[in-house]
């Protein structure tokens, strides 16, 4: 058996052979899945989530950003400055369900996936932005729960064009 030969079957057994390179790819950390805790979720004003921040832009400070666009289209953006952050949450369609899901300058290390009606994502940004776009059924309300770096950090949410901070980071939000 060949050199090229030998490094082809061990990666078809998902080795990494120590012949190409120095270079460790980091393993990624599971999915973080946060479970919805019944009647846990603080009902915000309806239109609350109406428009989008000028404010909002790819190196903008620290942030959650969600809303809703004039289409009735949902955004939701994750930014930070400079520091690298992790941005994990889960968004629920109440009475209804998500639709017309569509990642926004997600990368490799970012991920998303849908469980049952629900999506869960886990989004590293650093110094961009990032996200994705998605639609509700039937103008259903969506009930949202974030974290940056593992805390519920509702003083780091901004939702809407007037930036309305929730006082939890577990809320819905209904056109």
């Amino acid at each position: 058996m060949n050199t090229r030969s030998m490094v082809l079957a061990v990666l078809a057994l998902g080795a990494t052979p120590l012949a190409a390179g120095c270079h460790k790819e980091e393993a990624k950390a599971p999915v973080e899945v946060i479970v919805l805790e019944p009647n846990g979720a603080v009902k915000l004003p309806n239109g609350v989530a109406n428009g989008r921040s000028p404010r909002l832009e790819g190196a903008a400070p620290l942030a959650f950003w969600v809303g809703r666009g004039a289409s009735g289209e949902y955004y939701l953006r994750t930014t930070t400055a400079r520091t690298k952050h992790r941005f994990v949450g889960r968004i629920h369609a109440v009475d209804g369900t998500l639709t017309n899901f569509r990642p926004h300058r997600m990368d490799n290390n970012d991920r998303f996936r849908f469980e049952g009606k629900d999506v869960v994502f886990d989004i590293t940004t650093q110094a961009e932005q990032d996200g994705f776009d998605f639609g509700a059924s039937k103008k259903a309300c969506v009930e949202v729960d974030l974290r940056i770096d593992g805390k519920k950090s509702p003083e780091l949410i901004k939702i809407g064009e007037k930036e309305v901070k929730p006082p939890v980071s577990h809320f819905i939000i209904c056109p």
